[in-house]
C-alpha cells in the first residue's frame, strides 16, 4: 500500500530528469496521463486507509459493548448506594419505579458514551493524520506532473521541482504513514490487552 505513492512519485521524476529546455509533445501527453493515473490511486489508497480505521474502530467498539460496559454495570449495579436506591423504587409506585429506572439508564447511556468516545477518539487521530499524510504526498506527485503539463521551459525549474521531493522524503512520509498504523494497532492491543490482565485479576 504504501510503495504506491512511491513509485508514482519517483516516475514522475523520471519525467522531470528527462526535460531539457523544452518539452517533446509526447512527454507533455504523459504527464497528463499521469496526473490522472495519481487521482485514482489516491483514491484507492485512501480508501484502503479508511477500510483499515473502519475496522480498528469496530475492534475497538465490540470491546467496549462486549468487555468494558458490562464490567462497568457489574461494578455500577454493585454499589450499596445503587442497591439501595433501587430497592426504594422498588417499594415505591409507578411513577417512582419510572424516575429511578431513568435516572439509571442516563447515568449509564453516559458512561458508555464516555467509554465509546475513549476509545475511539485515538482512532479517529490517526485516521486524520494519516489521510493529511496520503492527501500531501500524493499532491506533491500531482504537482510535478503538472509543471510538465505546463511546458516548463527552463531547466532551473525542472531541478527545482525535483529537489521538492526526493526519494528520501518519499520514503520519510511512507514511514510516517506505517507508525500512524502501528499506533493504531497498538491501541486497539493495548485495550484487548488490559481487558485481558482485568479478567485476571478478578
Amino acid at each position: 500500500m504504501n510503495k504506491t505513492i512511491y513509485v508514482t512519485t519517483v516516475f514522475a521524476a523520471m519525467l522531470l530528469a528527462s526535460c531539457a529546455s523544452t518539452l517533446p509533445k509526447e512527454t507533455v501527453k504523459l504527464s497528463v496521463l499521469l496526473e490522472k493515473q495519481i487521482d485514482v490511486l489516491e483514491k484507492s489508497h485512501i480508501g484502503v486507509i479508511d477500510v483499515y480505521f473502519k475496522e480498528k474502530k469496530q475492534q475497538a467498539k465490540a470491546i467496549v459493548d462486549d468487555k468494558m460496559y458490562p464490567e462497568w454495570l457489574n461494578d455500577f449495579f454493585a454499589k450499596d448506594a445503587v442497591k439501595k436506591e433501587w430497592g426504594n423504587a422498588a417499594m415505591g409506585d409507578s411513577a417512582q419505579k419510572m424516575e429511578t429506572f431513568k435516572a439509571i439508564v442516563e447515568i449509564a447511556q453516559k458512561e458508555y458514551n464516555t467509554l465509546l468516545q475513549a476509545a475511539v477518539e485515538p482512532l479517529e487521530k490517526q485516521h486524520t493524520e494519516s489521510l493529511a499524510l496520503i492527501r500531501e504526498e500524493y499532491q506533491k506527485a500531482r504537482n510535478m506532473a503538472r509543471i510538465i503539463r505546463e511546458n516548463v521551459s527552463s531547466v532551473r525549474d525542472v531541478q527545482e521541482a525535483r529537489e521538492r521531493l526526493t526519494p528520501q522524503e518519499i520514503m520519510d512520509a511512507e514511514n510516517k504513514l506505517y507508525q500512524y498504523l502501528q499506533k493504531a494497532d497498538a491501541i486497539v492491543d493495548t485495550m484487548r490487552d488490559t481487558q485481558i490482565g482485568s479478567r485476571k485479576g478478578d
